[in-house]
């Protein structure tokens, strides 16, 4: 039988940091790829993007480097923190593809690399490299202390009121249904991050030769950029409808072909 633990203050404390890095480097990103896409004057979204990683990203992952790869040296953890080191160094390196790129558009493309590599290590680290530091032994409230840019400003991590931005994604997946027997999949109200997610696991959901109907804000076109990203990620190519603009909408048709 399993038996389920609630984590330690300071685990769930770095969790919900992890979160907050993770929100806010989803929603600067969206800002300025939306600018890009929109035209030329995206100066601002980029800086105030160049701001944040400066300010909290490299911070928070020089922290880990310091106190935690090292902390504990276990078969469990080091081919871990091995692996995670280097995505700390990828981590500077698109850091520094998205302030100085000669192209918008091309520090765009970093700045969309580094939420996806940002969302694979806090995965690693909230479920396997912190959980095991402790489990190894390691005092991490004690560690950790007076290390806000790990585990926020807080002592402790309460859960916030109301929905949060997954429980709003999910409240959004019992929403959807069809429309003209498509299957129609809501975008709309999403940070970058999780309608990035939404689109790709509804797509790959797609049998060959059925379609899904993305649904999307005006200003907010799935098929200019989301659809990029898809492409280089994925195997699968997907036939994309020009999209359609209505009642403040934009709805994009996609199928999956059958050969």
């Amino acid at each position: 039988m399993t038996t389920l633990t609630t984590p330690s203050p300071v685990l769930a404390a770095a969790a919900a940091h992890h979160d907050s890095l993770l929100t806010d480097l989803s929603r600067l990103t969206e800002a300025f790829i939306t600018a890009v896409t929109e035209g030329p004057a995206s100066q601002l979204q980029r800086a105030a993007l160049v701001a944040f990683l400066h300010a909290e990203l490299l911070p928070h992952a020089e922290s880990e480097d310091a106190l935690l790869y090292t902390a504990v040296r276990t078969p469990r953890t080091a081919l871990l923190t091995r692996a995670m080191q280097d995505e700390h160094r990828m981590m500077r390196a698109l850091v520094d593809e998205v302030e100085h790129a000669g192209s918008p558009m091309d520090a765009a493309v970093a700045a969309s690399a580094l939420v996806v590599l940002s969302e694979v290590r806090i995965a690693q680290e909230n479920e396997h490299l912190l959980p095991s530091l402790e489990a190894a032994g390691l005092d991490l409230s004690r560690l950790l202390d007076g290390h806000p840019e790990i585990t926020g400003d807080d002592d402790l991590a309460e859960p916030a009121d109301g929905p949060s931005v997954a429980d709003d994604a999910a409240a959004r997946g019992r929403a959807d249904g069809t429309i003209d027997g498509r299957r129609s999949v809501d975008l709309t109200g999403l940070d970058y991050y999780n309608r990035r997610h939404r689109m790709f696991t509804a797509l790959q959901a797609l049998a060959p030769g059925e379609e899904a109907l993305l649904v999307s804000e005006c200003g907010n076109d799935v098929s200019t950029w989301l659809r990029y990203e898809m492409e280089a990620r994925l195997p699968q190519r997907y036939e994309w409808s020009s999209p359609q603009q209505e009642q403040g909408l934009t709805r994009t048709r996609v199928r999956c072909p059958e050969h």
